[in-house]
């Protein structure tokens, strides 16, 4: 493997990203999931070295929400909401992908 393609593999990483939400209504305290967004918007959860790694933890994430089990609050200590409708929509990102500029 030559320097220039080892490089490349060391600084690659990937970003569990959820879609961003919109406020629909202050007093009812209700939010709309904006699954259509630009990648750039998107609100990135964890990170990780590889895309199997990603994706194993979002299922372990939706699978704790669905179930009350787990830590997965922490997951998300950025946010105001984390839902499963969030995790549904995730996606694997990976750090050079353009989409995110």
């Amino acid at each position: 493997m030559n320097r220039t393609k080892w490089l490349m593999t060391v600084l690659m990483a990937f970003y569990l990203m959820c879609p961003p939400r919109t406020l629909m209504s202050r007093e009812k305290g209700t939010w709309e999931v904006e699954g259509r967004a630009p990648l750039h918007m998107w609100v990135t959860i964890r990170t990780y070295d590889t895309a199997a790694e990603c994706e194993a933890d979002a299922k372990v994430i939706e699978q704790q929400m669905r179930t009350g089990h787990g830590d997965w609050k922490a997951v998300n200590q950025q946010q105001l909401k984390f839902s499963l409708d969030d995790i549904q929509l995730h996606q694997c990102v990976d750090s050079g992908d353009p989409r995110l500029r």
